[in-house]
C-alpha cells in the first residue's frame, strides 16, 4: 500500500468513529427524551413533541446525509444544556411538584432552606425530590439581595440591585 492509500484509510476510519460517536450520542438523547413521562415535561414547561421530533428528524438526516451530523450534535447539546436540567428538577420534585412545607409553589416562590439554619437540612424531609425549582431566591446568608439555587444546592452566584457577581458560600 502506498502512503496516500494509508492516509485515506486512516481518515476514513477516523470519520467512521466520529460518525458512530455522534450516532450513539443522538440515540442516547432520543432514549432520554422518550423515557420521560408527560408530567415531567409539563412540570418543566418543555414540549416533549418538539424535542422528540427534532431528534428523530436530525437522526434520520444524519443517517441519510452525513452533513447533518453537525446539526444533530447541536440539537443534542442544546437539549442537554437547556431542556434536560429542567426535566431533572421536575423528576426530583416528583409528580405534582411537591415542595417543602406542603402545597405547590410556582417557580421561584418557595425559597430553599439554608443548610445551617435552625437544624433544617439542605434537603428538606431528607429527600432530594422535595427541593424547590432552580432560580434566584433571597440570599439566606443575608449578605446579598439574592443567591442562585441550582435545584439541588446554593451556588456562589449572587445578585445585588440586579447586578450579578460571584461570592463564595459562607462556611
Amino acid at each position: 500500500m502506498t502512503a496516500a492509500v494509508t492516509i485515506v484509510h486512516a481518515y476514513a476510519v477516523g470519520a467512521l468513529v466520529v460518525i458512530l460517536a455522534l450516532l450513539v450520542f443522538s440515540v442516547v438523547t432520543l432514549v432520554d427524551t422518550a423515557r420521560r413521562p408527560a408530567w415531567q415535561w409539563a412540570q418543566a414547561g418543555v414540549r416533549k413533541s418538539t424535542w422528540v421530533t427534532l431528534e428523530v428528524v436530525f437522526l434520520v438526516l444524519m443517517l441519510l446525509v452525513g452533513f447533518f451530523a453537525i446539526a444533530s450534535l447541536v440539537v443534542d447539546v442544546v437539549y442537554f444544556a437547556s431542556a434536560r436540567p429542567k426535566l431533572v428538577v421536575a423528576e426530583r420534585q416528583g409528580p405534582g411538584g411537591t415542595w417543602p412545607n406542603g402545597g405547590q409553589a410556582p417557580y421561584g416562590e418557595q425559597a430553599p432552606y439554608w443548610p445551617g439554619d435552625g437544624g433544617q437540612t439542605a434537603y428538606p424531609g431528607g429527600q432530594r425530590r422535595d427541593l424547590p425549582a432552580f432560580g434566584w431566591y433571597p440570599d439566606p446568608s443575608g449578605r446579598h439581595d439574592q443567591r442562585y439555587w441550582d435545584g439541588t444546592r446554593w451556588t456562589d452566584q449572587v445578585s445585588d440591585d440586579g447586578r450579578q457577581s460571584v461570592d463564595p458560600l459562607p462556611s
